[in-house]
């Protein structure tokens, strides 16, 4: 039963890695088929794309979560998480090279295959962030602490994932609105990273010390 509930517990935390290395997966089917009809144009940009799903999607939350196993004192899921992010590197390297070849077969890369692989990436960059609570079950788990009267435990679990979704605000959403120069969105992040920070304070004294706060 404890192994079970370990390798439950592996796959919930592992599902918003998974769910950007999809990004990074359709933009590599998507740049195989192109490159298999002869539309290199079409084949860099969506390589591109695939590259970008990795370094500024998945790479960033493996670093996330390599730094909260190694807070959380979890040698598998470090070990796990490492070998993550290393896989996540040698995969970006491989798109990256995959695009210049089709590229230097290409030439000039249409603007509307720019901005289709642009929107693209909005969608699948960002949705861990905003996903994070909801594929935690966060709201669930905090809930159910509760009625089997941990609140201690309800309360430092609350904390950890207020303070670990902000995180993924600051490290994933934020830098990627940034550099797509949409300063809107990427203020629309940093006040979402906030509003998290800000109820993370708020969490009572004995929620605090559970989690080892001063």
């Amino acid at each position: 039963m404890a192994a079970m509930k370990r390798i439950a517990l592996l796959l919930l935390m592992c599902s918003p890695a998974l769910a950007n290395r999809e990004g990074w997966a359709n933009a590599r089917q998507k740049a195989e088929r192109m490159e298999r009809r002869g539309e290199m144009a079409e084949a860099a940009a969506w390589w591109e794309a695939a590259a970008e799903s990795l370094e500024s999607g998945s790479a960033p939350l493996s670093a996330l979560a390599v730094k909260e196993a190694k807070e959380d004192g979890d040698e598998g899921a470090l070990a796990w998480w490492t070998r993550y992010a290393e896989e996540d590197d040698r995969l970006a390297k491989e798109a990256r090279e995959r695009a210049k070849a089709c590229a230097a077969k290409a030439g000039t890369i249409p603007n509307d295959v720019r901005v289709a692989v642009r929107q693209f990436l909005d969608g699948w960059i960002v949705q861990d962030a905003e996903n994070y609570w909801k594929w935690g079950r966060f709201e669930s788990r905090v809930a159910s602490r509760r009625s089997e009267g941990d609140e201690v435990g309800a309360l430092a679990l609350e904390l950890r994932a207020r303070r670990r979704w902000a995180a993924r605000y600051e490290a994933i959403c934020v830098p990627y609105w940034k550099r797509r120069g949409d300063v809107a969105r990427a203020g629309a992040s940093e006040r979402k990273a906030g509003a998290q920070r800000a109820l993370a304070e708020k969490t009572p004294e004995r929620g605090r010390a559970a989690l080892g706060d001063q």
